[in-house]
């Protein structure tokens, strides 16, 4: 009887052992892994003509909810684009800054819309050479009237309200509709400068003087008060880092992006570049009416 059971225990222990050394290694494997982990940083990145926000918000998100990025760099290379998406970016980073650090950095250009979604950082990086400022807003509306009465062509409208075509590229544009476009301008432009006002510490009658669609270097707009520092991608990051009390290496995590196949990719940047082709030097932040640009 004695050797019976010892002959089971003998079985169990064999049955146990390989039991035990797996859940070891286990155990032993994800140590390793959580002191191999690196401190992570998001990265969002705003690039070309901004014609859409649907990305920029889903990846401003996605960095928000996620415990282990401890801080987001924004890097910027735009000349502007629509006014909403440029406001909804910029609304969702000023959110996000009041949990986590958000510094921006801002490459070759960061105008209109792009320094507009800047605002939304708590810490603002700018190169020397960056070309930024163009605080405005414009529509833009071609007239080809006289074009289309050398081809013999007419266009008929009906329309439920007098304004309704208002800047149509097919007749000259009435002075009351020039006017009625005009405050459409003026009071976005308004919200341009109050987002400036509340983001920055500036005095208002001196932003006023700059803010009428010029553009500045990087150090132009150091001294302006529009930026807070001279620094390229690694300046903003290292002083991210510290902000966000990482030491060590550092791995920046950009958040997928739910548009980035192929064909997607092509079709983004070919709009985006012949946007960019129609857009004045230094860019513009665009609102479209009819037969205004896209």
């Amino acid at each position: 009887m004695a050797f019976l059971l010892e002959s089971r225990v003998s079985k169990n222990r064999k049955l146990w052992l390989p039991i035990l050394v797996f859940v070891g290694l286990l155990s032993a494997l994800s140590v390793i892994g959580v002191t191999q982990q690196k401190d992570q940083l998001g990265l969002l990145e705003i690039q070309g003509v901004i014609l859409d926000s649907k990305t920029a918000l889903s990846q401003i998100h996605s960095l928000s909810k996620d415990p282990n990025i401890k801080g987001v760099l924004v890097r910027i290379n735009s000349p502007g684009g629509a006014v909403a998406p440029s406001q909804e970016i910029f609304t969702a980073l000023t959110q996000l800054s009041k949990h986590k650090p958000v510094y921006a950095s801002m490459g070759s250009i960061a105008a209109s819309g792009g320094f507009y979604i800047s605002l939304g950082a708590n810490q603002v990086f700018a190169n020397p050479g960056t070309l930024t400022g163009s605080i405005g807003v414009i529509i833009e509306s071609p007239n080809v009237a006289d074009l289309m009465k050398k081809l013999g062509v007419s266009i008929e409208v009906v329309k439920s309200g007098k304004n309704k075509d208002a800047g149509s590229a097919f007749r000259e544009m009435k002075p009351e509709e020039r006017n009625l476009l005009k405050t459409v301008i003026m009071d976005t432009y308004e919200q341009f400068i109050e987002a400036i006002l509340q983001r920055r510490d500036l005095d208002e009658t001196k932003l006023r003087e700059v803010a009428d669609g010029r553009i500045f270097t990087g150090r132009q707009a150091k001294k302006l008060g529009l930026v807070d520092q001279i620094g390229g991608f690694n300046e903003a990051l290292t002083a991210l880092k510290k902000k966000a009390g990482l030491t060590g290496e550092v791995e920046l995590i950009t958040p997928p992006n739910p548009d980035a196949g192929f064909l997607a990719r092509l079709k983004a940047d070919a709009k985006s570049s012949i946007t960019s082709l129609l857009a004045p030097t230094g860019g513009v932040m665009y609102m479209s009416p009819l037969g205004g640009r896209p």
